[in-house]
């Protein structure tokens, strides 16, 4: 556009900056998402959900319990964006604790957002 002259330096800045700010909320968030991921690393949250649901739950209904779950999150936050970071570093090891399909047990995030 600018070779072209159809915008000037400052409308490309312009626009630069607005598509900057645009995604302002989204980086703050996906840092954030990385911080509670930390976090759960720390606390080992994985290996505790494991622990706990272990009995009670069966490969078949873990990707629909994941689903609704991250549903929940999804509404909760507002925001889809955080919830691959923050939901995979638990539903894969529980899925395979469990002896589920990993490949649908991580779909199942996705396709609730």
């Amino acid at each position: 556009m600018l070779v072209q002259r159809r915008l000037s330096i400052r409308g490309v800045l312009d626009a630069a900056l607005e598509g900057i700010e645009s995604m302002l909320f989204v980086m703050i968030l996906t840092v954030l998402a990385f911080m509670v991921q930390e976090m759960n690393i720390t606390l080992q949250l994985a290996e505790f959900v494991i622990q706990v649901t272990e009995p009670v739950l069966t490969p078949a209904l873990l990707p629909a319990i994941v689903f609704a779950v991250c549903g929940i999150y999804a509404y909760a936050t507002g925001s889809f964006w955080d919830l691959a970071a923050v939901i995979t570093p638990v539903v894969l090891p529980l899925a395979l604790a469990l002896g589920a399909d990993p490949i649908l047990a991580r779909i199942s995030p996705v396709s609730s957002g």
